[in-house]
């Protein structure tokens, strides 16, 4: 095996056999079997011999199926927590700076080299309820020095100055100059620190390609990963390298900056107007995102088996429940290309036989999607295309009964496609 420097990218040993992934992409089409191989611009899976070829631009993920041998993929004894300039975390077994040099031990990715200027901070204790805030804080800060952190019961403090070298045992801390012009060099026990927060390190500007996710709680945004059939080549956006092992992988995360859930952006403008134009119902039938009316999970219903028309209740995680009469407008700005959704009146309602609203969508006062939505029907999919759209406008309005009863509408998974 071998290193081509720290901007590049490296090549690694066979595995014994072809990967077995599932693929999502983000239109929500799924597709199970041997990974054959994956390229920068297109994947290909095999399955009963047949192969399928598809886009990187349309993968939402590829899941990896579980090992069919146990594998550790979580260190043993102490573990310190390396966060990077592009917010990718590491637990690492062992540390050691020299040089302006990290490197970072690990179970799951094996030896990672990086310049320190792409290391954000280490955390080298472990889970504390009583001072997790406080790191959180301290983390978030704009520094313009490094920062040595120590514990004393309940409270974390620190030094300002420059983080040196790092070896097994020990840290090596440089304190300001003092009024003669004069600096300290202290070298502090490992066991004696908290962690390490560097001055504030500049995001990398290179969009990621896709982000590695590891059992334990590990990710690495990679600028990519590729994989010829025999070997695997990857390479760090932050300037690294990587090694990717399938048996310690649960998946390969390709929607960054592909995909924008309507639950994450703020509408440009919201018109509610309930069919009892009171305050209290302005308050109750507020549009919500990601929880229902009540605060609840937003679900829909779903056929208990194909063709069954006895619906049971599916879970969504992101998602708007819109009530009637309630008017969303975003601005897109042109840059999606498609939205897609599962569209229904919420499960909850389904007991009292109630919700029937009229749904409008249109971009830029083009009609998108035009139709009415009842209780008695399973959550259905929506696929709009948003090419050049520049304004979305969401509108769920009373149905065909013209009353409120029930009307809680649900836009569940609803996305943005670049």
């Amino acid at each position: 095996m071998t290193g081509f420097g720290l901007a590049s990218m490296l090549a690694f040993a066979a595995v014994a056999a072809p990967p077995q992934v599932t693929v999502t992409t983000l239109s929500g089409e799924q597709h199970a079997g041997e990974l054959s191989s994956l390229a920068r611009e297109a994947l290909q899976l095999t399955k009963d011999g047949a192969a399928k070829k598809l886009t990187v631009a349309d993968l939402m993920e590829v899941r990896f199926a579980p090992p069919t041998q146990p594998v550790d993929t979580v260190p043993q004894g102490p573990v310190v927590l390396a966060t990077l300039s592009d917010g990718s975390t590491v637990q690492a077994t062992a540390v050691r700076v020299a040089r302006r040099e990290m490197t970072l031990e690990s179970p799951v990715w094996g030896t990672i080299k990086l310049p320190i200027t792409a290391v954000a901070g280490l955390r080298f204790a472990g889970p504390d309820q009583q001072v997790n805030a406080s790191w959180t804080e301290l983390s978030a800060r704009q520094r313009k020095e490094d920062m040595l952190v120590v514990q004393k019961g309940a409270v974390l403090d620190h030094l300002k100055g420059t983080v040196g070298e790092i070896s097994d045992d020990a840290v090596t801390f440089v304190l300001p100059a003092d009024g003669d012009g004069k600096s300290e060099s202290v070298q502090v026990k490992k066991q004696k620190i908290f962690g390490i927060l560097y001055s504030t390190r500049k995001p990398p500007t290179q969009q990621p390609a896709c982000e590695a996710l590891a059992a334990g709680g590990d990710r690495l945004k990679l600028r990519f990963a590729t994989w010829n059939g025999e070997e695997w080549q990857a390479a760090l956006v932050v300037g690294g390298e990587v090694k990717l092992a399938p048996e310690r992988l649960l998946a390969l995360d390709f929607s960054l900056g592909k995909v924008k859930y309507l639950s994450d952006m703020e509408w440009r403008d919201m018109k509610l107007t309930p069919y009892w134009d009171t305050e209290t119902d302005r308050i109750l039938f507020a549009p919500q995102k990601d929880r229902n009316g009540d605060g609840g999970r937003l679900r829909l219903g779903v056929p208990l088996r194909p063709g069954s028309r006895f619906l049971v209740s599916k879970v969504y995680q992101r998602g708007l429940w819109l009530h009637s009469k309630t008017i969303l407008k975003y601005r897109l700005n042109g840059d999606y290309r498609r939205m897609t959704a599962m569209m229904g009146i919420s499960y909850d309602m389904l007991r009292y036989n109630r919700g029937d609203v009229h749904v409008k969508i249109t971009g830029d006062g083009k009609p998108l999607f035009e139709g009415d939505v009842n209780w008695t029907e399973p959550g259905r999919p929506l696929d709009l295309d948003l090419t050049d759209i520049r304004e979305l406008e969401i509108l769920v309005d009373f149905g065909k009964d013209q009353l409120p009863d029930g009307d809680e509408f649900v836009l569940a998974d609803a996305k943005l496609v670049k």
